[in-house]
């Protein structure tokens, strides 16, 4: 049986440890870039960022695992053999659409761990 190349996923660094966590028969399938999630609080930044990787391998297929952290985020992925996950924000991602919509009409606040860990980088 011939083995596919793997796809290469372009993801936010907050969704590291949750991919580290996946079968290795799953985590296989993938190459993975992960780019520093504080890129999201410079959305041209993170654009470039995405970019710079797209345009090594333009004719490589790709999965973009971002919300809408930036206005050009369907763009990035237009043309054939690229996807983008669904969801808002990394919240929507992790939990579902159904369950965050629930969860924020209750008033939920969301931190993730690693915003924990960077508070002084977010808030200061």
């Amino acid at each position: 049986m011939h083995d596919e190349e793997p796809l290469t996923l372009i993801a936010c660094g907050i969704f590291k440890k949750e991919f580290k966590s996946l079968p290795k028969e799953l985590k296989n399938k993938f190459h993975p870039r992960f780019l520093n999630s504080m890129l999201h609080m410079n959305p041209d930044l993170l654009d470039k960022a995405i970019s710079y990787i797209i345009n090594k391998h333009p004719d490589k297929k790709l999965m973009l695992l971002y919300g809408d952290c930036s206005a050009h985020m369907h763009e990035l992925v237009s043309g054939y053999g690229r996807t983008r996950t669904e969801g808002l924000n990394c919240i929507e991602i992790f939990l579902g659409k159904d369950l965050y919509h629930t969860l924020r009409k209750q008033g939920t606040f969301f931190l993730m761990p690693e915003w924990a860990l960077r508070w002084k980088e977010i808030f200061l």
